[in-house]
């Protein structure tokens, strides 16, 4: 099995190699206003995205036939290959020269399959023989429904404003991916059994073999676009920092309702009416896999932190106690408590009455968030509001996907509401 997936990774990079020849072929004969020698270049494009596909689907169904090892060992490979990859693109673009050529392309309207070659545009592709993570995000000719990667800082500032809001994303297990969609491989093993015993020169026996669960993740393209004026578009700092403070909030929103609609799939079970406290703690003590208990964090809303915010021992001491660690979060029992506004996660009914949502669990284990490398930027001044306006129109995308891993990791619990 071995030898027939690395057959097939060399037939991938092979065809991947040839694609890549011909997408600079069509450049050059796009450039020399060869329209022959472009579309030529351009079908043999579409007959390697083919070959690519069925190749692909082909490795897919082989994976899922590997054993625990092999699983392990593609998935620590590609992981490595996307790591090494993402700290190349990354470096180049924190460079004040990527900077200059990103606002040069803004101010041009030039998008990534049309800028190849052009002059003060290199630092823009630079990363291009490496992994093509500069240009590519979907598209034929690669390149033309994304735009280019933005600055090193916009990605700076973009997470620096998202800690103003109440962003969800650190709660889970967040993995950057240099490619639209891939698989990981989670340890789907239950109990573990002790170490078989041995007699002296005896013969060691099989035991307890690991067990793997594939997780497949594809990565859909998220955006929005906005109007920027012509005198913003020549100031390249203030463009990024304009576009970062707009960008920022709507993919802190984007990450936070992908995860919500993941765990509001799980069963909504109100904690009862008699002892809402108690019936909490009996849920982390026994209701949740111990590891998952002791690594629990409790989310909910305002009003569901409310209510446990006038919890009180017998002594009167509030059960909800600043985290001994100086974190922004409060603690029960020892687990973390973190809640957003009703906006963001809202109030819901069962059988009539209102319940404050309250997610108990390890919620690491329960969901993976996967966020292409980067956001993609691309303009305009033709058309639409950009030409009424003598503006501009600016398009950001993304890409991103979220996966349930462990459903039995986080339980959806309700606080009862009663309105004052």
């Amino acid at each position: 099995m071995k030898e027939n997936k690395n057959k097939l990774l060399q037939q991938r990079n092979d065809i991947q190699q040839k694609r890549a020849d011909q997408l600079d072929l069509a450049t050059k004969a796009l450039g020399n206003g060869d329209t022959v020698g472009y579309d030529a270049a351009m079908a043999q494009v579409k007959t390697y995205n083919t070959d690519l596909e069925r190749i692909n689907g082909l490795m897919s169904e082989c994976e899922k036939a590997f054993t625990g090892e092999d699983f392990r060992d593609s998935g620590e490979a590609e992981t490595r290959v996307n790591k090494s990859g993402i700290a190349l693109v990354n470096k180049i673009r924190g460079t004040e020269q990527y900077m200059e050529a990103f606002a040069k392309a803004m101010r041009a309207g030039i998008s990534p399959e049309k800028g190849m070659g052009m002059e003060g545009l290199k630092p823009l592709y630079e990363a291009e023989a490496a992994m093509k993570a500069l240009t590519i995000s979907g598209g034929d000719p690669a390149g033309s429904d994304g735009g280019f990667l933005a600055p090193i800082d916009f990605d700076n500032q973009v997470i620096a404003l998202s800690k103003e809001y109440v962003d969800l994303s650190p709660l889970v297990h967040v993995e950057n991916v240099s490619v639209n969609s891939g698989w990981r491989v989670v340890d789907a093993a239950g109990t573990r059994t002790p170490l078989n015993k041995l007699d002296e020169m005896g013969t060691i026996t099989k035991g307890q073999q690991p067990k793997f669960n594939q997780i497949v993740y594809n990565c859909s393209k998220y955006g929005d676009k906005v109007v920027v004026s012509d005198e913003l578009m020549s100031d390249a700092p203030a463009l990024v920092r304009y576009l970062a403070g707009w960008w920022a909030p709507k993919y802190v929103l984007t990450k936070n309702a992908l995860i919500l609609a993941l765990l509001n799939n799980l069963e909504l079970k109100p904690l009862g009416d008699a002892n809402q406290m108690q019936a909490l703690k009996k849920l982390l003590n026994t209701g949740l896999n111990t590891a998952h208990s002791r690594n629990a964090t409790i989310l909910t809303n305002c009003f569901g932190y409310d209510d446990m915010d006038n919890w009180m021992d017998t002594t009167g001491r509030p059960l909800l106690v600043p985290d001994p660690k100086g974190g922004d979060f409060d603690r029960f029992k020892g687990r973390k408590v973190t809640y957003a506004d009703i906006d963001l996660i809202p109030n819901v009914e069962a059988n009539g009455q209102a319940y404050s949502p309250l997610y108990v669990g390890n919620l690491k284990a329960f969901a993976w968030l996967f966020l292409r490398q980067g956001t993609r930027i691309k303009s305009t001044d033709i058309g639409g509001a950009a030409w009424d306006t003598d503006s501009w129109e600016v398009r950001c995308t993304t890409r991103m996907d979220c996966q349930q891993v462990d459903g039995g990791a986080v339980k959806r619990a309700g606080l009862k509401y009663v309105e004052d």
